[in-house]
């Protein structure tokens, strides 16, 4: 935002640090669609992960089953 004389600041004027480079947007829109995209791994890793932790904490593999 400009800040005039008076110190009255413009709604409408960039800021300085506000200046986002083309490829910084590109970067980020392509984490975000990789970030969707690797949800469903991550899904049923915990729900693998959580079934391994049940299993070594009781030693028996149909301990699981009380869920």
């Amino acid at each position: 935002m400009a800040s005039r004389k008076s110190g009255h600041v413009d709604a409408g004027a960039p800021t300085a640090g506000a200046a986002v480079t083309r490829e910084a947007a590109d970067r980020a829109y392509r984490r975000a669609w990789w970030s969707l995209a690797l949800y469903p791994l991550s899904f049923g890793a915990s729900f693998g992960i959580g079934e391994g932790i049940i299993t070594v904490l009781t030693n028996d593999t149909i301990a699981a089953e009380f869920w």
